[in-house]
């Protein structure tokens, strides 16, 4: 008998487990930059306590989020941006593919879209997670890519990529991951790439 309702409690808590995990997809989204954020709830507000926290879980909390800033530490998995110009860290992020960092250098600029979690303060950055880098200018100031994510963060629609002297690396576009249509790509050289270079169909290239 005693086995049989430790059984039942494990099932019980796994299925718990499962019942509570998170759908990124269905969390809202909040247009405010990082200086509007910093006034409402951060380090600038004028707000008590519990009014930040009031706001908070209102306009913040598990929205998406798009901003801006300068790469202070880079890494395959997470990143930390400094949004205000000054001082340290404003954001931190995790990547929701676990590897979208892996060619973020310090001293570039990305624009990240990701789901806050933490609110920040004078003391410690905004955090969040899900995150996706959708632009990214090299420390010349130059375009390196631009794209965007679905919701299963996959590569979804129109992206293209230079190179850091400003050459066309690739354009295409994106079916959840996969290389879709029309691809043109680019050796370091400046010559058309015809291995890459077609139309393509669920990754694969069909003409």
């Amino acid at each position: 008998m005693l086995r049989i309702l430790k059984l039942i409690f494990v099932s019980s808590f796994v299925l718990g487990l499962i019942s509570c995990s998170e759908d990124p997809s269905l969390f809202p989204s909040n247009s405010n930059d990082f200086k509007k954020t910093n006034r409402d709830i951060g380090c600038e507000s004028k707000l008590n306590g519990n009014q930040k926290d009031d706001l908070w879980a209102q306009k913040y909390k598990n929205h998406w989020m798009t901003w801006t800033g300068a790469v202070i530490f880079a890494d395959p998995k997470e990143t930390s941006l400094q949004l205000d110009g000054t001082g340290g860290q404003d954001l931190e992020i995790i990547f929701a593919d676990g590897h979208s960092g892996y060619d973020l250098e310090k001293g570039e600029s990305a624009t990240v879209k990701f789901v806050m979690k933490s609110k920040g303060d004078c003391t410690k950055p905004f955090s969040g997670e899900y995150g996706r880098i959708v632009r990214k200018l090299y420390k010349n100031g130059l375009l390196a890519y631009r794209g965007d994510y679905n919701k299963n963060a996959k590569k979804e629609g129109p992206w293209i990529r230079y190179r850091k002297n400003g050459q066309l690396w690739y354009k295409g576009t994106y079916k959840n991951g996969l290389e879709e249509g029309p691809w043109v790509v680019y050796h370091e050289n400046g010559t058309l790439n015809p291995k890459w270079t077609g139309t393509f169909k669920e990754g694969k290239k069909v003409n």
